[in-house]
């Protein structure tokens, strides 16, 4: 690729990110709950969680990378 090809590219890329929108997190959402708080080793504390899964019972386990495990939480907490 020649120089011109390589600005015509990296300018094209600049203009189309800036005329594209995200589309998640668009909308309203209610905060409905929350777990846990900021600590170490502790039950329910969480220092670095990482990901998210729920299972079918309701139940939610975070990994919490900073504690080097995983927590489980009901759905009321």
């Amino acid at each position: 690729m020649n120089t011109t090809s390589v600005i015509v590219a990296a300018l094209s890329v600049i203009l189309l990110s800036g005329t594209l929108t995200p589309s998640f997190a668009l909308g309203d959402y209610d905060f409905l709950s929350e777990w846990g708080e900021f600590g170490i080793s502790t039950p329910g504390h969480l220092s670095h969680p990482q990901f998210i899964a729920v299972d079918a019972e309701g139940n939610s386990y975070i990994s919490d990378l900073g504690n080097k495990r995983v927590q489980k939480f009901s759905s009321s907490g």
